[in-house]
């Protein structure tokens, strides 16, 4: 009996659990793949957002610095540069600065918005609310970064006193508030 054992192990070279071991292997990889494509989609996306988020942190921390000054200060118009970058296969649909004060939808000058692999994301702007707007329309639209992507900026103070139609936010024909009017540089 033993013999004929022996026999069927070794006929032609056959190795004995070999195609179980394979067929765990293959179980194994097919279970934890998805997991391991999804962690690195989750850390793409976050990293996408940590970045945009620090940059708009920064935009807001300018801005204040404006908002804050005189008209016709020193610090009452400052440029600002952010680097956005999306990170591994996440990509960025948009990121929104401002509104125009003049419309109905006025509030979302004080929001500033952005949209990673299509999900809206919206955050405020701190606990100081600061009004931007970037010209007629209102708002500047980043729109499709798939690569690193460098935006200069320049923040300027409106406020009512001033009555100049150059301005890219168009004057202030129909603002009464102080503004911060935001312009691609």
């Amino acid at each position: 009996m033993i013999h004929d054992k022996e026999l069927i192990s070794n006929e032609k070279g056959a190795v004995q659990g070999i195609p179980l071991s394979l067929m765990i292997a293959m179980t194994i990889v097919l279970i934890v793949s998805p997991l391991a494509f999804e962690s690195l989609q989750n850390y793409s996306q976050n990293s996408t957002r940590n970045n945009i988020e620090y940059n708009l942190e920064r935009l807001h921390e300018v801005a204040l610095v404006v908002y804050s000054s005189q008209t016709g200060g020193y610090t009452s118009s400052l440029q600002h540069t952010m680097t956005i970058s999306p990170y591994g296969s996440a990509s960025i649909d948009h990121v929104r600065i401002g509104s125009d004060l003049r419309s109905s939808e006025d509030f979302k000058a004080y929001f500033l918005d952005y949209s990673i692999n299509g999900a809206p994301i919206m955050i405020m702007n701190s606990e100081q609310q600061i009004p931007l707007m970037a010209h007629e329309s209102g708002a500047i639209m980043i729109e499709d970064i798939n690569s690193n992507r460098e935006i200069t900026l320049q923040l300027s103070l409106v406020d009512s006193s001033m009555t100049d139609p150059s301005s890219p936010c168009g004057g202030i024909i129909g603002i009464d508030s102080r503004f911060i009017c935001v312009e691609v540089i």
